[in-house]
């Protein structure tokens, strides 16, 4: 069957070509006539706003082809009948649709290649996206990215530990997208941990913080919508509208030396005062931390496999930053607790009084 955006194609070719019958252009009268249409010409014009700069001046330069070339086929010619006359507005308005769907289409078309980038316990790097945002990506960590941020919004998917530096566009907000929670950036540098702590700390600028899931995200994304399926499009991604749609959401403002926690189950978010950590260079430093939590960031940080006796589970113990060797650091854990740290082949044991 015959799309829509199909028809009204064939329909302006036809009239362009001069080979339009009466039938045919009262057809595209009444399609013209649509109070639909002038919501989708509506959305269209919105969308274009929100594109980038480039990509919009490229659009508007494009547009203003497109309006001359409009009134070289619809301008008052002495052959042409009343009926076709009336068909003028109409058939300028279907150019514009064509038009417009033309460009958007070639935007879904230029399909996002996704990179994944993944680290193994004990390992860390350093990545440079290809709008020069800085990430440096902890052990037991993946990051997934596009090839060439398109759109009005910059997203990638996180699942583990990062620290962002993120480049500044006021026009392009930038996203990451994990397990439980997104975190919105304009231009700042901020430490996300999806996994072992979730949560956010910001050392500089301001991030905003929303509790929806990243399956909610994906599905949501992934839904045609608006006239973007009127017209058989492909819609890209905006994550604001998995924020909209769940009304179940929690959400926050972080500045520079704050951090959220956020509770997985509940989606609740605790907002506090503290600096990001500073792994980045080695100094590893835990606040009110209990020790099983601290062990497995260690295992993250160095790779070494870390058991913690039964005894000393839940309890809670603050290391200061320190930059030192996973011995140095596990000796210094113990003696916390009256304990011992021993390593037996490939395994350290953590043992000493309960709490």
């Amino acid at each position: 069957m015959e799309s829509r955006a199909s028809r009204l194609e064939a329909l302006i070719r036809k009239y362009r070509s001069g080979a339009i019958s009466e039938a045919e252009g009262a057809e595209l009268l009444a399609h013209a006539e649509e109070e639909t249409l002038k919501a989708l010409l509506h959305d269209m014009q919105q969308s274009f706003l929100a594109a980038e700069p480039d990509e919009l001046l490229l659009d508007r330069q494009r547009a203003a082809r497109m309006r001359q070339e409009i009134w070289q086929q619809v301008r008052p010619r002495k052959k042409i009948r009343p009926l076709r006359r009336w068909l003028i507005p109409a058939a300028a308005a279907l150019l514009c649709v064509a038009g417009a769907a033309y460009l958007l289409q070639k935007r879904a078309a230029d399909t996002e290649v996704w990179q994944e980038l993944a680290t193994a316990a004990g390992e860390q790097q350093r990545i440079v996206l290809p709008d020069s945002t800085v990430v440096y990506l902890n052990g037991k960590s993946t990051l997934s990215y596009p090839s060439q941020f398109q759109g009005a919004q910059r997203v990638v998917q996180l699942s583990g530990e990062a620290f962002f530096e993120v480049s500044h566009n006021p026009k392009r907000p930038f996203f990451v997208v994990g397990k439980d929670f997104t975190t919105k950036v304009l231009g700042t540098a901020f430490n996300v941990d999806t996994d072992l702590a979730p949560g956010i700390a910001v050392a500089e600028g301001k991030v905003q913080v929303v509790s929806v899931a990243q399956e909610r995200v994906r599905q949501i994304v992934d839904q045609p919508t608006s006239w973007w399926s009127t017209l058989g499009l492909q819609r890209p991604a905006r994550v604001d509208d998995a924020w909209s749609a769940d009304t179940a959401r929690k959400e926050a403002i972080l500045t520079a030396n704050q951090y959220l926690s956020v509770d997985t189950v509940s989606g609740g978010l605790a907002l506090g005062q503290g600096s990001a950590p500073n792994w980045r260079t080695g100094e590893l430093a835990f606040y009110n931390t209990r020790i099983e939590q601290i062990a497995l960031q260690l295992n993250r940080y160095y790779g070494e496999q870390i058991e913690v006796d039964e005894a000393i589970k839940g309890c809670e113990v603050t290391l200061p930053a320190m930059n030192k060797s996973l011995e140095q650091v596990l000796h210094t854990l113990a003696r916390l607790r009256q304990g011992t740290a021993v390593k037996t082949q490939q395994t350290w044991l953590l043992r000493g009084k309960g709490c």
